[in-house]
């Protein structure tokens, strides 16, 4: 039997999880993304190639990962060089899910936050190499908008995502 937290033993830990619930891709079921098909070692990106991805991309205000947290989601991916980017696309879609669900917890989601579910996650270049990827981010920037968490939440579960609030104690 599996945790919560992990996968199921038949799928490869380099794929990550698009969430099958939601309505509007009810006829697809779960889409799996190879984005680690290389043989390289896992955790090959050096933690300069993760943070230059990183840079590239908007995170919500307080949602930004430091390095170590991307990388050890990176690795546990098992993240190549190649893929480096990819996965930091994956923490960054965490990131902003993350930052939509502790604003619903609060019953306070900002409109700047729903503008950028709905209008640049799906624009992502990861996204866009995904079979319905960028209909499942649409589909489920309308349930943010909707206010309806449990496609989110599973997103957020399979996806590991609280993975990324593990952060090193402040010095």
């Amino acid at each position: 039997m599996t945790s919560p937290h992990q996968k199921p033993p038949s799928v490869p830990a380099t794929r990550r999880w698009l969430p099958c619930s939601v309505v509007a891709v009810a006829a697809v079921s779960l889409l799996l993304v190879a984005s680690g098909c290389s043989g390289s070692d896992p955790g090959g990106a050096s933690p300069s190639q993760i943070e230059g991805h990183a840079q590239a991309l908007s995170w919500p205000d307080g949602h930004a990962p430091p390095v170590e947290a991307l990388s050890s989601f990176a690795a546990a991916a098992g993240t190549t060089d190649e893929d480096a980017q990819t996965q930091v696309g994956w923490a960054n879609a965490c990131a902003w899910y993350l930052a939509w669900y502790e604003q619903y917890q609060r019953g306070d989601v900002s409109p700047t936050l729903l503008a950028h579910l709905r209008d640049e996650l799906p624009q992502l270049t990861f996204v866009q190499g995904i079979s319905a990827g960028p209909e499942t981010f649409e589909a489920l920037a309308a349930d943010a908008e909707a206010m309806r968490p449990a496609a989110i939440e599973e997103f957020l579960r399979l996806n590991r995502c609280d993975t990324l609030n593990d952060r090193p104690a402040a010095s």
